[in-house]
């Protein structure tokens, strides 16, 4: 085993003792077609005033050419209307040079473009180096998302609303507006235990390959909700976004598991559309399959048991039954797909659902487990980066504060404050 593929030691010894009175989790380890029964429906107070909307701001993770990013133009539409910030990150076929001048005009200084840099120094967390991450994927949503999150709390912004690029409102749901905005901003500050606020994205359905092929074969498959249209409450408490599939699946769960009333933290305030994309690309499905395996374990748990998932979720044991289900489930879906009319679509979705149980070879139960305690590992460690870069507020104006947090380390959120009497050392990442 490497280093980088090793549970860290603090963690895997406090699983070691945890008394885990349900080890079986049969039913957990198994693929749920839904998981909204942990959701609640965006309810506003009647009178629906707002104390104060100021002091927010919208991250957009920019990939796709501008003249293709109908998320950007919602961006920029609400960024006007309410008067917050806009920040654009970009790689791909994005690039800050070639950011729309008309949009740069109508924002001024409230918005803030650069262009994704290589590496950020004072976010070198070690599950965002773990094999996992870059087994057959190389999406990097979530190091931009982390970034927009570090800029936010530097900043001070009370509120972020994470939109992505090919987000387009609905002509039947028109929540995602201004009006939506404040309706949920009001219910952010009406109800303490109540963290993050979504959109599901309906039309295109925000599945994976896995759950576009259960469509496809006339099984149940419901949308979850995630961070294509994400509104958080924006302080040190926020988790960091982890750089495998579903990433704001983990960034929810890891929310809710920090919260005593955990079924009361995630609400929906309605739905958007999305850009059409090939739903049985075998590359998608095997950058997928990692994530996906780990997230719906995990959110299972979440379901189950609450903050108390860890005690399962730590056990090399849960990950075997997990990879297990899964390569049962895939297995049952293809024999399901060749009862489809649609004929071309099937071989296509069966050829993409073989790509991914080849993945199951490289991503194994006990990498599976150390992945996710490396994660566990890093929440403390990210949190006492937000703390520290809350404590160094100063006014600065967005522009500033990403320029800080790009070109130097500051304060390391992979570094581990040393304890009494115990000497430092750098561990090999």
């Amino acid at each position: 085993m490497s280093p980088v593929d090793d549970p860290p030691g603090e963690v895997r010894d406090e699983i070691a003792h945890i008394s885990c009175p349900s080890l079986t989790h049969a039913d957990s380890a198994s693929h749920r077609p839904s998981h909204l029964r942990i959701i609640q429906e965006l309810t506003v107070p009647a009178d629906g005033r707002l104390d104060r909307i100021e002091g927010g701001g919208i991250v957009l993770p920019a990939y796709r050419s501008f003249d293709r990013e109908p998320g950007l133009q919602l961006a920029t539409q609400l960024a006007q209307q309410l008067g917050w910030a806009l920040l654009v990150i970009c790689s791909g076929r994005a690039h800050a040079v070639d950011f729309p001048d008309e949009i740069r005009r109508a924002l001024g200084d409230r918005l803030t473009v650069i262009d994704r840099p290589a590496a950020v120094p004072s976010m070198e967390l070690s599950s965002l180096r773990h094999p996992l991450v870059r087994l057959e994927r190389s999406n990097d949503a979530a190091v931009k998302r982390n970034l927009g999150i570090a800029a936010a709390v530097r900043a001070g912004w009370r509120y972020l609303l994470f939109l992505d690029d090919d987000v387009i409102t609905k002509d039947d749901d028109r929540t995602l507006d201004k009006s939506g905005i404040e309706a949920a901003v009001t219910a952010l500050q009406a109800r303490s235990n109540l963290r993050a606020i979504s959109w599901t994205v309906e039309e295109f359905p925000d599945n994976s390959v896995i759950g576009h092929a259960r469509r496809l074969a006339g099984k149940e498959q419901t949308i979850f909700v995630g961070s294509a249209a994400l509104l958080v409450r924006c302080d040190e408490r926020l988790p960091f976004f982890p750089g495998v599939y579903n990433e704001d699946w983990m960034f929810l769960i890891a929310l809710a598991q920090a919260s005593s009333q955990y079924g009361q933290c995630i609400a929906r305030a309605g739905s958007v559309r999305q850009l059409q994309y090939d739903p049985y690309s075998s590359t998608r499905a095997m950058s997928e399959e990692p994530g996906d395996i780990i997230a719906e374990g995990l959110m299972n748990l979440l379901e189950d048991d609450g903050p108390a998932l860890w005690a399962v979720a730590g056990t090399p044991a849960y990950w075997r039954r997990a990879v297990a289900r899964r390569s049962a489930l895939i297995n049952d879906l293809i024999r399901s797909l060749e009862l489809t009319p649609d004929v071309e679509s099937a071989r296509r979705a069966r050829t993409a659902l073989n790509a991914a149980l080849r993945l199951h070879r490289s991503a194994s139960p006990e990498s599976l487990r150390n992945y996710v305690l490396s994660w566990r590992a890093d929440l403390p460690r990210w949190q006492a980066y937000l703390e520290a870069l809350a404590a160094r507020r100063d006014g600065a104006d967005l522009g500033t504060v990403v320029t800080e947090l790009t070109t130097q380390s500051g304060t390391r959120a992979g570094a581990a404050r040393p304890r009494p009497g115990v000497s430092r050392i750098r561990r090999t990442l």
